[in-house]
């Protein structure tokens, strides 16, 4: 669901309680969408938390709650694509009259309904920024995941035209079967995360070396490999996205050279194919010709013979 939307839905769905602070909350939040979504993409959950955060007033208690709130909202509608909006006011109503409880180094810390104090600033700024860190954490994996697959849709792609071009040229050679194509074959094994990692880093190695179904179709290794980047930092995880965007534009290029070579190769196919035609033709005329030929100087020599039996005759 579109954050744009699941706000639309919230601003319904707000009608329907007699709840002022909550239908108050709804409209203002409908109002910011309407101002911003001409100008930056609201649905992209990365925009929207940089512009709830430069529209809160960081010392006002409430309007930090308001946009921690807001946040929570697309959160839910990114993560998993609904919004439960009966749990989600139930928890509105709770965090804003100040029964928020939140578990710090073991222990429970409410959040007050007074005049925001330090700590209670503090907290909720943090509170904010966590959001706003997650949310990057969040953009780093699936960028990482979106890299990944376009690699292994690359690495097929690269496969499939070299397999191509294989074959004209097994065709160039009259070798009709094929029989010297050896397909590359991935590796069926489900890889460990390590073993991922380990080809990444790899710059000499651009080709995807695992198979699609024991990797991104398989669930039990994108589940492993999601515990494994939660246990990386933002750095690390850009460092694999930026180093698979490597391995992806070098099998672009690699792609256009031999989607190059194919159309070079192909072309060399028809003219042989094309000069081996005409040849074909001028042997299948100068054959013709020649038993014309042979059946013409029969002909003539059968009548002679016969001239020259009628006149043996005489």
């Amino acid at each position: 669901m579109l954050i744009e939307k699941s706000i639309v839905l919230l601003k319904e769905f707000a009608r329907q309680k007699e709840d002022k602070e909550f239908i108050e909350f709804a409209s203002n939040l409908s109002l910011f969408l309407e101002k911003h979504k001409q100008t930056y993409n609201v649905n992209d959950f990365h925009i929207f938390v940089n512009l709830v955060e430069k529209n809160t007033n960081q010392s006002d208690e409430m309007a930090l709650k308001t946009a921690i709130s807001s946040i929570s909202l697309a959160k839910e509608c990114t993560q998993n694509g609904f919004v439960d909006y009966e749990k989600f006011y139930n928890n509105f109503k709770d965090y804003m009259i100040g029964k928020e409880a939140r578990v710090k180094d073991n222990e429970i810390i409410f959040i007050e309904d007074n005049q925001i104090s330090k700590p209670n600033q503090e907290s909720l700024i943090n509170e904010l920024n966590n959001s706003k860190n997650l949310n990057d954490a969040n953009l780093q994996t699936n960028l990482f995941i979106q890299e990944l697959e376009k690699l292994v849709d690359l690495s097929k792609d690269s496969q499939n035209k070299t397999l191509e071009i294989q074959k004209i040229k097994e065709l160039q050679n009259d070798e009709f079967y094929f029989s010297n194509t050896q397909e590359e074959r991935a590796n069926q094994e489900q890889p460990n995360f390590d073993e991922l990692i380990s080809f990444i880093h790899d710059k000499e190695q651009i080709h995807y070396p695992f198979s699609k179904e024991a990797t991104l179709n398989n669930h039990s290794f994108m589940s492993n490999l999601y515990a494994n980047l939660k246990k990386l930092s933002h750095q690390q995880i850009q460092k694999l996205v930026d180093e698979l965007r490597a391995k992806n534009e070098a099998l672009r290029n690699e792609i256009q050279a031999l989607d190059t070579q194919k159309i070079n190769i192909t072309k060399e196919l028809k003219e042989e194919l094309t000069k081996n035609y005409k040849l074909t033709t001028l042997q299948e005329i100068d054959e013709k010709n020649t038993l014309e030929k042979i059946s013409t100087d029969k002909k003539d020599k059968g009548f002679k013979q016969e001239n020259y039996k009628k006149y043996r005759k005489k």
